[in-house]
């Protein structure tokens, strides 16, 4: 069963359309992330790896026509040698304003997400929902943001793909984040 998301940050395709035809013209691969789509602008193999990697299909659409560059996107992958991203993203940064955030989250990943977005926001907005404090919470997973740290909740990072698991000194409260909020 899908929920509904509880709160909605993406971003805005027309505003990123010069930094992808950059990234696409450098040779990189561009993933938009819309709904649930993703599309490129060419298969290659690292496409391919992608969607083998991830269990899920991209497709392709024309660089030339547009249509790409309209609506909001959830996020972008620049997928490729990471310093080209970085040059592309420095050309481009100080003109998305402080609207898109810039995350290395693989060796060949740059993701750029809304700056409103991450996992710190979701785990505070999660917690208040729940009725949760805020330092009673926190993240694991192995790709945790600085914004967890920065909004002031505990995280653990998992160095492998299969995590295992992870033991906190502190005290948690689990039974009551699990019961959830009876209403």
């Amino acid at each position: 069963m899908k929920g509904k998301p509880a709160e909605f940050h993406g971003i805005d395709a027309c505003g990123l359309a010069g930094l992808l035809r950059d990234a696409a013209e450098a040779g990189l691969n561009v993933l938009q992330f819309r709904g649930d789509s993703i599309e490129v602008f060419r298969r290659t193999a690292a496409i391919d790896q992608f969607e083998h990697k991830e269990e899920i299909a991209c497709r392709v659409v024309a660089l030339e026509e547009d249509v790409w560059a309209q609506g909001t996107l959830e996020k972008v992958i620049l997928l490729g040698d990471v310093r080209t991203s970085l040059g592309v993203w420095e050309r481009w940064c100080s003109r998305l304003g402080r609207a898109v955030a810039a995350v290395q989250s693989e060796s060949d990943y740059l993701e750029l997400v809304s700056i409103r977005a991450g996992k710190g926001a979701a785990l505070r907005k999660v917690a208040g929902m729940l009725g949760v404090k805020w330092h009673e919470t926190m993240a694991i997973g192995n790709q945790i943001e600085r914004s967890v740290d920065a909004a002031g909740g505990r995280n653990w990072r998992c160095r492998s793909q299969q995590c295992g698991i992870v033991e906190a000194g502190d005290r948690l409260h689990m039974p009551r984040l699990l019961r959830g909020r009876r209403g």
